[in-house]
């Protein structure tokens, strides 16, 4: 199950000796990082819908408000080559009565409609949408989130002893920080990503305004294991 590996993958990577950081954290961390990733790499569904006629389908199910875009309308479906709609002729658009899909032409009551849209990934006990090959990435990022704590509690720290084999708080923060850094530019190298992209894959509902016609226009008890 990749929760069991990831879970893994991250304390080899944080290498938390002291145990601070608890279950709950790192299991927290790693639910950032799903949300991360699926930023990035959005997971897509295709959904058929039946056309009630006119210009206007509901949104399918399995649509995630606040994430889900629109990637593809196909009509007729089943057509070699698919018969895919130009980007600029589909679109969502907010009603009073909620979103909907706005379609430049209409179509057909009892039509099939084929939607292809994006939704999260999905990473439980149960459910597993992460590809195996980007399992390390994803424990990359839960990683540099507890490092960055690690290094945020260690910077608060006061000098404890004075024996020289024990590094000082400072030091401590300043690894961990490095390491954090060192971990987050593996995520985006290992994903083929630009580190300096800050816009997400996926998006809120969008609207593209047309004209009349149509036309556009961390710390507690229970420890990591």
């Amino acid at each position: 199950m990749a929760l069991t590996d990831i879970q893994a993958l991250v304390a080899d990577q944080v290498r938390d000796e002291a145990s601070a950081i608890a279950t709950a954290e790192r299991d927290r961390a790693i639910a950032v990082a799903v949300k991360r990733y699926s930023s990035d790499r959005p997971r897509q569904l295709v959904v058929d819908v039946t056309s009630a006629g006119g210009q206007v389908l509901d949104l399918p199910a399995g649509w995630v408000a606040e994430f889900s875009r629109l990637v593809a309308v196909e009509h007729p479906v089943d057509q070699i080559p698919p018969s895919l709609m130009a980007e600029e002729d589909f679109w969502t658009y907010a009603r009073p009565a909620g979103v909907v899909i706005q379609l430049a032409s209409s179509i057909s009551a009892g039509a099939t409609v084929r939607l292809t849209f994006t939704v999260p990934h999905e990473l439980d006990a149960d459910t597993d949408t992460i590809p195996e090959g980007d399992r390390e990435a994803m424990s990359c990022w839960a990683a540099a989130f507890l490092l960055d704590q690690l290094a945020t509690r260690h910077s608060g720290d006061r000098q404890s002893t004075l024996h020289a084999e024990v590094a000082h708080p400072v030091e401590l923060a300043m690894q961990y920080a490095k390491r954090a850094a060192t971990c987050r530019a593996r995520y985006f190298a290992e994903l083929g990503l630009d580190e300096k992209r800050t816009a997400p894959a996926a998006t809120t509902v969008e609207f593209t305004p047309r004209d009349d016609m149509g036309h556009r226009r961390l710390f507690h008890p229970g420890r990591m294991s």
